[in-house]
C-alpha cells in the first residue's frame, strides 16, 4: 500500500482540496485538511468513479493546450517566412491564433495609430493651406492698396504740375483770392 499526498490527487483529478477532503470523510476516511496529508492508494478507485469526468476534462484541456501551443509555434514559423505554402484552412487558423496571441491587437493598435497620424497630418495640411490662402489674400490686398496709393500720388503730382491745386492759387498776401488783394 502506497501513500499519496492530497495535493497530488487534487491536481490529478482537477478538484479542490476541500472537495477531496469532504468526499473522503464521507467515505469514512479520517484525515486532516492539509495538502501534504497522505492517504492510501485504496482511494484511487473511489476517486476515479466519482471524479473521473473531471480528470478526463483536465486531460482534454492539457491536450488542447498542447495543440494550441503547436498551432502558435507553427504560425510563428510561417510568419518568419520559413514556410510559404499553407492550405486555406491553416490561413484561417493562423489568423485566429494571431488574434488570440495578442498580435492582432498590436496590429489593430498600430493601424489605429497610423490612421490617427494620417488624420492629424491632413488636418495640419488643411490648416496650412488656409493660412497660406489668407496670407496670399492679405498680400494681394496690401499690393492693391499700394498700387492705389501710387495712382493717387501720381494724380497729385500731375495736378501740382498743371497749377490746379488750391495752394498754388493763394497770392502773396495769403488771401486766397488769386492774388487780387481785394477782400
Amino acid at each position: 500500500m502506497a501513500e499519496i499526498r492530497l495535493s497530488k490527487l487534487t491536481k490529478q483529478f482537477n478538484i479542490g482540496l476541500g472537495t477531496l477532503v469532504d468526499f473522503l470523510r464521507a467515505k469514512g476516511f479520517e484525515l486532516e485538511s492539509n495538502p501534504n496529508a497522505k492517504v492510501s492508494d485504496e482511494v484511487l478507485p473511489l476517486l476515479e468513479k466519482a471524479y473521473g469526468d473531471e480528470m478526463k476534462a483536465k486531460q482534454e484541456a492539457v491536450k488542447t493546450a498542447v495543440k494550441f501551443k503547436e498551432i502558435i509555434d507553427s504560425a510563428n514559423t510561417r510568419k518568419n517566412g520559413k514556410e510559404d505554402d499553407e492550405p486555406e484552412s491553416d490561413k484561417v487558423l493562423r489568423i485566429n491564433v494571431t488574434t488570440l496571441t495578442g498580435e492582432g491587437l498590436r496590429q489593430n493598435a498600430e493601424k489605429a495609430a497610423a490612421e490617427k497620424a494620417a488624420a492629424e497630418k491632413a488636418e495640419a495640411e488643411r490648416i496650412a493651406a488656409e493660412k497660406a490662402a489668407a496670407e496670399k489674400a492679405a498680400a494681394e490686398k496690401a499690393e492693391a492698396e499700394r498700387e492705389s496709393g501710387r495712382r493717387e500720388g501720381s494724380r497729385r503730382k500731375s495736378r501740382s504740375r498743371k497749377g490746379g491745386s488750391r495752394e498754388s492759387c493763394s497770392g502773396e498776401n495769403g488771401s486766397g483770392e488769386n492774388g487780387s488783394g481785394k477782400g
